[in-house]
């Protein structure tokens, strides 16, 4: 919004459409960044829900094999 705000104040004669499309971006960038952090951080909870007590359907499946050695260095974390 800074950025906005100071292109108002520098550039007074800027059209609607190159408001618009400045605008547009800026808040694009933001929400993609806002995405992103938040896959991270949903896929980093959700991971060591997994690895503290791992579903049946999980652990029969390959999936929890290749996260086993994740289980086990977090088990030895523990003792």
């Amino acid at each position: 919004m800074a950025f906005i705000y100071l292109e108002i104040l520098f550039y007074p004669r800027l059209s609607v459409i190159q408001f618009s499309y400045t605008y547009r971006t800026f808040a694009l960038v933001i929400l993609g960044l806002l995405i992103y952090l938040l896959q991270g951080a949903f896929s980093y909870v959700l991971l060591q829900y997994y690895l503290r007590s791992p579903p049946e359907w999980l652990a029969s499946t390959g999936t929890y094999l290749s996260l086993l050695p994740l289980v086990i260095q977090k088990q030895s974390q523990g003792k």
